[in-house]
């Protein structure tokens, strides 16, 4: 068990979410950095255990900082005479948003896969247009 692994796990532990979620099987450990699938996976599938963990730590990010925006607004109007709130407010506040956007920017290597998972090509060549230009005529009568 590394500490990158147990730092990891809330992250990792969303894949593992996401891989019971489409009933997958999967192989993983308390610890380790990475949730890798035991059986094959669709694109839609992978796009899906890939995504999991942004989207969840990317709306905990944006409810913490609108929960985090709004508790600041209230306690300025309610305190007319303070032009800021107390140091132990500012204090819990970035407290409160550095843990879910560190778990947001942990998601970066998922973005890149989510990235050439969608602009790689399709491998399967009945999805592949046929040619029927004149290079192709020709390259038949050749044959």
């Amino acid at each position: 068990m590394s500490l990158e692994g147990l730092l990891l796990a809330p992250h990792e532990l969303l894949h593992v979410l996401a891989f019971k979620l489409i009933r997958k099987r999967y192989g993983y450990r308390l610890g380790d950095t990475r949730v890798s699938p035991v059986e094959p996976l669709t694109k839609g599938e992978h796009l899906f255990t890939l995504a999991l963990p942004l989207v969840v730590w990317g709306v905990v990010t944006v409810v913490v900082y609108s929960a985090l925006f709004a508790v600041t607004a209230i306690w300025m109007w309610s305190h007319p005479d303070r032009a800021l709130p107390p140091l132990w407010h500012v204090g819990l506040g970035l407290t409160c948003t550095t843990i879910p956007l560190t778990y947001v920017f942990s998601c970066w290597l998922d973005v890149i896969k989510i990235w050439r998972l969608l602009s790689e090509e399709p491998s399967n060549p009945a999805n592949q247009p046929k040619n029927q230009g004149v290079g192709d005529h020709a390259e038949r009568q050749g044959e």
